[in-house]
């Protein structure tokens, strides 16, 4: 038996299989004519069948032939006797979204402390400033210690943040001390588990 589980999705499920089915059967008649009067046929029973959805007392109806043309999946080569909707209004194309490209000139600090350094560049002088140099001196730290623990000297930081800055802030590792970071001791639990890995 034929189900219509089984058969394609309507693209318009309120007007029924029925139509689906007529202007279907429309898209592949060859004479161009005959396609024209059976299209023409299909829109004056919408009228009749739905006079309210397709505003019937207006003729041409413009709801009924944009009706057969998204049914048709817009690709039904008839005269349309007014203008009618065209698949560019019913999915428009999404705009693309820009994407940053450009990498971070430092990839283990990343792009947020680099626009970070960029911005303090900007402030003026004064205590905010000298917070937000520190803070983000702080993160690098931070950032390299996560990286490279052996690696998270304050003259390392120092340098790349001077790198960072194009040389617009430059800190003495022998005046300056960022706070030092120490690995987290992992859990017994942890340990045991690694232990039960090496034996097997």
């Amino acid at each position: 038996m034929d189900y219509n589980t089984n058969r394609p999705r309507l693209k318009l499920p309120e007007f029924g299989r029925h139509i689906q089915q007529m202007v279907d059967y429309c898209r592949t008649i060859e004479d161009r004519d005959e396609r024209q009067a059976c299209a023409e046929t299909i829109a004056a029973y919408l009228c009749r069948l739905f006079p309210d959805e397709m505003n019937a007392r207006e003729w041409p109806s413009t709801k009924a032939w944009d009706t057969i043309q998204i049914l048709a999946d817009f690709d039904l080569d008839v005269d349309f006797p007014c203008p009618v909707i065209t698949e560019e209004n019913v999915r428009p194309t999404p705009e693309r979204v820009p994407y940053l490209i450009s990498q971070p000139r430092m990839r283990v600090y990343g792009r947020i402390i680099d626009d970070m350094a960029k911005a303090v560049c900007k402030m003026e002088e004064g205590p905010d400033k000298e917070e937000a140099v520190w803070r983000i001196a702080m993160q690098m730290k931070k950032s390299l210690f996560l990286h490279n623990p052996e690696a998270a000297d304050d003259f390392i930081v120092f340098r790349d943040l001077c790198t960072l800055t194009n040389g617009a802030i430059n800190l003495n590792p022998e005046i300056y001390h960022l706070r030092n970071f120490i690995a987290a001791e992992q859990p017994a639990a942890a340990k045991n588990a690694k232990k039960k890995k090496k034996k097997k």
